[in-house]
């Protein structure tokens, strides 16, 4: 809805049978969501390659996802100037039966070392 809202398509979330349409893709995927925000005084000229992850079991390693990272830049410069990067948030869309009903790690990763993590019980959310 919020994209269809965004490019200005009003009529979108007044149909349920639309976002129907619009979510059957994503019909048993489960999307993980990350918001980055960097030191004022980071030195990256590029967003790096950060990758969301999980545990999926006691005792495993870090199994990296697709992720798609989009970086966040201070606003206001044009295109082609120094652009300070103040950010970056990272989706990755996960089988839900990958993951069942488990209590799992979900984490931040960089060149396969853990930055951060939350543990995460997946059988509470719907």
């Amino acid at each position: 809805t919020e994209q269809h809202l965004l490019a200005g398509d009003q009529m979108f979330s007044r149909g349920v049978r639309q976002a129907k349409e619009a979510l059957a893709p994503k019909r048993g995927l489960l999307s993980l969501k990350a918001q980055l925000r960097f030191h004022p005084q980071n030195a990256y000229t590029t967003v790096p390659a950060f990758k969301l992850a999980l545990i999926p079991g006691a005792g495993s390693a870090w199994t990296e996802l697709d992720t798609t990272v989009t970086g966040e830049f201070v606003p206001g410069r044009k295109r082609g100037q120094f652009q300070t990067i103040t950010g970056a948030v990272l989706d990755a869309d996960v089988p839900a039966a990958r993951i069942g009903q488990a209590t799992a790690p979900v984490g931040v990763v960089l060149d396969g070392k853990e930055l951060a993590r939350a543990v995460v019980d997946f059988g509470r959310l719907d």
